[in-house]
């Protein structure tokens, strides 16, 4: 189905209001879609987040260390070279 974003005035006129009920009437080929808000996702999210973070505890120091050594990108490219280098000598047997 094609998401429409905006309608022209043509394909506007199609859409007409029901004298007794006051209510639009959708013509074929259409369908009317509310979708959520970004505060609504935003709401939704952090329904299911905030349970998860109670959970968590903070981190020790040496976690953090850890978690340093492991994503700065000094390490990371020290890890890298030395993959690439024990694959060079796996390669040279």
């Amino acid at each position: 189905m094609e998401k429409i974003t905006s309608l022209s005035p043509e394909e506007f006129s199609k859409f007409t209001i029901d004298s007794k009920t006051n209510m639009i009437t959708v013509p074929e080929g259409y369908v009317l879609e509310r979708v959520k808000s970004v505060k609504e996702h935003a709401e939704e999210d952090l329904v299911v987040a905030l349970p998860q973070f109670e959970l968590m505890t903070p981190p020790s120091q040496e976690e953090l260390i850890e978690y340093g050594k492991t994503f700065h990108p000094y390490y990371q490219m020290e890890f890298h070279i030395s993959v690439l280098n024990d694959i060079i000598k796996e390669k040279s047997k």
